[in-house]
């Protein structure tokens, strides 16, 4: 008879980017161009895809002229940064056509 706690300690090989956009991201390339829209952030953001790591699930975007509320960034965040965010903070991720 097994106990639930049969696997307790053993590692699990579950991916742990396991939700829908970190596999939308993991088949995109560096350059495209998105609005993303991350958890606790009240408005999208136009973003570049640089690049993926689903050994950490960290997604990196250049985001230029972001346009934010003056309680989120109230220095503001300068003309153009690089946005590292976990894939399972991402709530929505509206591909751009150039």
């Amino acid at each position: 008879m097994s106990s639930l706690f049969d696997d307790c300690g053993k590692a699990k090989k579950k991916n742990r980017c396991d939700k829908c956009l970190c596999d939308q991201l993991h088949k995109r390339y560096e350059g495209d161009k998105f609005f993303i829209l991350i958890d606790g952030f009240p408005e999208f953001i136009e973003a570049t895809f640089v690049c993926f790591d689903k050994k950490t699930c960290c997604a990196t975007f250049v985001v230029s002229d972001v346009v934010s509320p003056m309680n989120v960034f109230p220095h503001g965040m300068g003309n153009t940064f690089t946005l590292i965010v976990d894939c399972r903070d991402l709530r929505a991720l509206v591909p751009l056509h150039n």
